[in-house]
């Protein structure tokens, strides 16, 4: 059944976009420029990894220039800018002929400060357990990020109804998406989903993000022993890729108990998850990865993204609880205007 709503939000937010940070994108133009890059790719792949607008821009551009001599084989997005190379890389960074979003960073709310630090954070982990199970930790980052830009997109292009979905989490409505949904006629993962389809990613990554006709869709057709053992592999990797990922979200709601009611047991269920595959430490490599994954926004927002994860959480969780049902114990607040 086609979602007309979909259909046309998927249009609008491609076009306009959400913000790169202008300071890397320069540091980016001057080095291609210069030649920097020219003989070390990997050094420019890591500076565009660390704008998660400008990495989701490239793999959008990237898809629209899919040309006949490129590889049959579906690529992961890392293999992808690597395949590109410097110079496709260059012509789609340094075209200053095209606005790559119309919103800017330097506007940039508390709302939306923590929808890029909550994708970040949770990209960070299913970067790191992905690692740690020998699957690609590249992927899992990717996968990561691509299950939030639904969510980041509207938090731009929708800000209003985002802050407003946001606020009226509760105890009875506690899942943004659904909130979203209810508003927009679709949700922010349908959004995403349709994103990663129209690129083409590979199989492993769209049922990581949540696609669940991707399997369905190559179920019938006549398709050759390696090939089927290839489908199982991405299965089983798309599904332990995803089970990351929801790790990773429930440690980034824990870390915003303002809005999310689920935050303690997000933060319970998230932190045993990590100590479970990464040890008593498990945390404390975390936050090192999201430090460095995180390095360009935090030397342009540090405040937005001070981020601390530790053993406190959970008395920083319950505090933030109290207060939250003192309000909503209020009856007057109800009578009080907006701001």
């Amino acid at each position: 059944m086609v979602n007309r709503h979909l259909d046309l939000a998927a249009q609008h937010v491609s076009d306009a976009w959400f913000p790169v940070n202008d300071a890397v994108l320069s540091k980016i133009r001057t080095g291609l420029s210069q030649g920097i890059y020219d003989h070390d790719i990997e050094l420019l792949i890591l500076e565009i990894r660390g704008d998660f607008s400008l990495f989701m821009y490239c793999l959008k551009e990237l898809a629209t220039q899919v040309s006949s001599t490129t590889t049959k084989k579906t690529l992961n997005p890392f293999e992808r800018l690597r395949q590109a190379g410097i110079n496709q890389l260059k012509a789609i960074l340094s075209d200053t002929s095209r606005t790559i979003s119309v919103h800017s960073f330097d506007s940039l709310s508390k709302t939306q400060a923590l929808r890029l630090q909550q994708s970040m954070l949770s990209a960070s982990v299913a970067q790191v357990l992905a690692d740690t199970t020998n699957l690609d930790g590249e992927v899992g980052f990717s996968c990561g990020l691509i299950r939030q830009l639904g969510l980041t997109l509207i938090a731009w292009n929708y800000p209003h109804v985002y802050t407003r979905a946001l606020s009226s989490l509760s105890s009875s409505t506690k899942n943004l998406d659904v909130a979203l949904h209810k508003i927009l006629g679709f949700s922010p993962a349908l959004l995403g989903i349709a994103l990663a389809r129209e690129w083409k990613l590979p199989l492993e990554v769209l049922i990581a993000v949540g696609d669940s006709s991707a399997l369905a869709q190559l179920q019938g057709k006549a398709l050759s022993e390696e090939d089927e053992l290839n489908i199982k592999k991405a299965q089983i990797a798309g599904e332990a890729l995803a089970k990351f990922c929801k790790i990773g979200e429930a440690l980034a709601r824990s870390n915003d108990p303002e809005h999310y009611p689920t935050a303690l047991t997000d933060w319970n269920d998230a932190e045993s998850a990590i100590k479970n595959y990464l040890g008593d430490n498990g945390i404390a490599k975390i936050q090192q990865a999201v430090k460095q994954n995180c390095a360009h926004y935090i030397s342009k927002v540090p405040d937005a993204f001070n981020l601390t994860l530790n053993n406190n959480n959970p008395q920083k969780i319950e505090s933030s609880n109290y207060a939250r049902e003192l309000l909503e114990r209020n009856s007057y607040v109800k009578n009080l205007p907006p701001l």
